[in-house]
Formats: C-alpha cells, sequence, structure tokens
C-alpha cells in the first residue's frame, strides 16, 4: 500500500486489509473523513486494528487512526511508537489518551492535528521525532517527563497557540534552531533542581516552575459507629512527590507519609471532631477543608432478604423457598400472608441465611389478579425497651453532614426486643440509626 494510497477518499467508510499485505506506506488513510471501520485479516501476522486504529503488532508501532471517528482515543497499551503521519488531520478527535508503554513519537505524528489542545507525553518515552507537532494550532500546553532526553527539529513549529512546556526533568538536547518557530508565545517551565537550563531554551524565555500541589478531592465528613473503621481519602496532583500530613482539630497530628488515604480503625468517642489534611511537594502546600467524623454508639441493624408481594388487597400468599433450582426445586414453606395493601413486605429472618436463596409466592383458589414478587435487601434494626412504650427511630447518611438526622417512625414496643425494617433504605446512600426512647 503505497504513500498516501486512499489519502482524500471522503467517501471511504471502510477497508479489510488482506493476509498477502506487508507494507503500509506513509499517511495512507489522511482525510478520509467517512472512514470508521480498518478490517485487519485475522491471518495476517503482520498488522492489528483497534478500534479503526492500525498498528503493526511486531514493530509495536502506530500507524495511523482513521477518519470519522469523534470525541476520545485511547492507543492501546503495548504500543511502543507512534509512526509517520499517524494522526495526520485527525481533527475529529478532542483527546488522546497514551499509554505506558509508549518510548517515542516519531516524524509527523500529531502534524496538523487542529483538535489537539493538550497532551501529557507519558513517562518513559525519551524522543519526540521531527515535526512531531507541526502546525497544530490550536495545541496550548503540553507536559514533557524527565525520560525525554531529545526533542526534534521543527516538533512544536507553527504552534501558535502553545503557552507552555512543562519540563518534568533536565533539558532535553534540541534538534535544531526552529524547534518552536511561528510566532508562538511559549514559556518553557523547569522544576527546581533540574539542569541545563538558560534564560531561553530553543528560542523560548525559561521560569521555574513553582506549582504547589494541586487539590482536586477533599475527603468527606462521615458518621461512624464506635469500634467500626472509616476511610478519609484525598486526591491531589504534582509534578513532584507528595507527602501527606493528617491532623484532627488543627494540631493534633494523627500520621503522615505518602498515602492518600488515612484509615481510622477501632473507632472511638475521642475521635469525633474535625479533620484536616495538608498536602506538600518541595514548592509548597495546600491544606483542605475540615471535615468532620461523628462517632456514635452502635445501634443493632443487619440486612434481611424482603420479598415485596404484589396482588389483591385481601388475598392470602403463600411464601416457599428453596436453596438451589436446579435440576428440580426442594420448595420448602416459609410462611404466609394476608395482604392489607396491594403491596407488602415479608421478611426471611433466617439466621445465618446461606449463600443463595430462591423465593416464589402463590395462592390456592381463583385469585382477583396475578401475584408477584420483587427481592430486596432491607435493613433490620434491632429495638429494645419496656413493652408498652415508644421509641423514635431516626437515620442519618453514612457518608455527608453529621448533623443531618431525619425521623423514619415513631414505634409502639410490643416486645422487649423486636425488629423495624427500613424499607425507605432502598435506593438511598448507606444508612446508620439511633433509637430515643420516649416518655
Amino acid at each position: 500500500m503505497g504513500y498516501s494510497a486512499f489519502s482524500g477518499c471522503t467517501s471511504l467508510t471502510s477497508l479489510m486489509i488482506p493476509n498477502s499485505l506487508t507494507n503500509i506506506g506513509f499517511a495512507p488513510f489522511a482525510n478520509c473523513t467517512s472512514l470508521t471501520a480498518i478490517a485487519v485479516d485475522a491471518l495476517n501476522p503482520a498488522y492489528c486494528s483497534v478500534d479503526g486504529v492500525l498498528f503493526n503488532k511486531s514493530q509495536t508501532t502506530l500507524i495511523q487512526c482513521p477518519g470519522g471517528k469523534a470525541g476520545t482515543y485511547m492507543i492501546p497499551n503495548g504500543v511502543t511508537n507512534i509512526g509517520v503521519f499517524a494522526f495526520f488531520e485527525c481533527d475529529y478527535l478532542t483527546n488522546i489518551m497514551t499509554p505506558i508503554s509508549l518510548t517515542s513519537i516519531g516524524l509527523m505524528a500529531f502534524e496538523e492535528y487542529l483538535g489537539l489542545t493538550s497532551i501529557t507525553i507519558p513517562n518513559g518515552v525519551t524522543s519526540i521525532g521531527n515535526s512531531a507537532f507541526d502546525w497544530c494550532t490550536n495545541l496550548t500546553t503540553v507536559t514533557i517527563p524527565n525520560s525525554v532526553t531529545n526533542i526534534e527539529e521543527y516538533a512544536f513549529i507553527y504552534c501558535f497557540s502553545l503557552t507552555a512546556l512543562h519540563f518534568g526533568g533536565n533539558a532535553p538536547s534540541l534538534g535544531g534552531s526552529y524547534m518552536f518557530h511561528g510566532d508562538n508565545h511559549a514559556t518553557a517551565y523547569y522544576l527546581p533542581g533540574t539542569t541545563g537550563w538558560g534564560t531561553t531554551f530553543g528560542g523560548l524565555p525559561t521560569a521555574l516552575w513553582t506549582q504547589v500541589p494541586t487539590l482536586q478531592a477533599s475527603p468527606q465528613s462521615q458518621t461512624a459507629e464506635a469500634g467500626s473503621a472509616v476511610s478519609l481519602r484525598v486526591q491531589a496532583s504534582s509534578p513532584l512527590p507528595l507527602f501527606y500530613y493528617w491532623y484532627l482539630s488543627a494540631t493534633n497530628l494523627l500520621s503522615s507519609g505518602t498515602n492518600c488515604q488515612s484509615e481510622l480503625t477501632n473507632l472511638q468517642w475521642s475521635q469525633s471532631g474535625a479533620y484536616t489534611v495538608v498536602i506538600s511537594n518541595v514548592l509548597g502546600a495546600v491544606t483542605s477543608a475540615p471535615v468532620m467524623l461523628q462517632v456514635i454508639a452502635p445501634v443493632g441493624h443487619r440486612p434481611v432478604p424482603g420479598v415485596k408481594l404484589t396482588g389483591t388487597t385481601g388475598s392470602q400468599l403463600n411464601v416457599d423457598y428453596a436453596d438451589s433450582v436446579d435440576p428440580a426445586p426442594n420448595w420448602t414453606p416459609l410462611g404466609s400472608i394476608s395482604l392489607t395493601s396491594t403491596s407488602q413486605y415479608y421478611f426471611d429472618l433466617t439466621v445465618p441465611l446461606p449463600a443463595q436463596r430462591f423465593y416464589r409466592a402463590w395462592q390456592t383458589g381463583t385469585p382477583g389478579g396475578r401475584p408477584f414478587l420483587d427481592l430486596h435487601l432491607v435493613p433490620a434494626i434491632t429495638l429494645t425497651g419496656t413493652i408498652g412504650h415508644s421509641v423514635r427511630v431516626d437515620a442519618i447518611n453514612q457518608v455527608g453532614p453529621t448533623d443531618a438526622w431525619f425521623t423514619l417512625d415513631t414505634v409502639g414496643l410490643t416486645n422487649t426486643t423486636q425488629l423495624y425494617f427500613d424499607t425507605t433504605a432502598l435506593g438511598q446512600p448507606q444508612r446508620l440509626y439511633r433509637i430515643a426512647p420516649l416518655p
């Protein structure tokens, strides 16, 4: 297949590459804007197609991304080299995710790729090829890791929108004096402690990259029972190693190190309070907003199977169970219920529950309507107290504000110990409970 073999074939939608083909020239599918699929002969040992993107199996080289597939493209992991014209004029792609296996970016790999606005070169790439990003006129920022030791001639020429190149290591060697030519106004940023930097780099002004950590996601306030465990997690980014200092009440240092997660086990009342984390690198630090942890008294509760029965009001439904339905189920009566409404729960309180269980509902005689059932796991809360007294059942979301208690119900006790089933918990965030005795 020769140079630009199908270039400009705007009506071409799909292509089969036969087993006999052993060579593919430069930019064979350039500007094939309707091409959505490249099929590779299953017997062909040389080439593969992943999501319509062709790459050489033996050399693990991305050959070209065809037109017509909008959005984000993830280059398959295992590809080590982006070949010549691989993303030439791929204006329809708005984002490219590069794999950790990548080691080089070839000649004109992204030339005239107008959809590219920013790119982070993966750590492991050692060389950026000649004219690799030539005429990427919408490219604004590039992050280059410390593994890159060489940038060839014209790599970023005519990138008119380029404002910043962030270098994670020593100054790489340059293949010529026209690296960044084209009236761009970029600055080359470098990290403290790296070498080879002067007042300019390839004609661009240089500046110290003083990036303090960026807080991306703070920990969340939580409520937890005494004796349980919680995890506080923060998400931050930085080109430099990060260290985390976890505090209770701003002054009590709990832990420090490189772990972005603080594990609190066997919680005690004294661990209630405001938690913050200070995230630092050698350039500075950022502190998260305080989050609250509320430790409460444990309330006995467990999930139980709730069989939701639907049928005619007043009808008597029988519920059976079987622990297996293959080859023939052995149905065992679980109980029966007289429906006081069209929909009602029957709870399986078996302890311990088997690994799996199946249920059926049936009724004798001629039903007014066909009964059916749904199965849910429903929190069963243990209530204790004096017969004839009442208790209030409150709930709170485990993750979220620690003052957001709400009342579920007021229950009159008919036994010294009885269960309350929170059917409103279905489809809601994980809840915890408290029981308040009433006069």
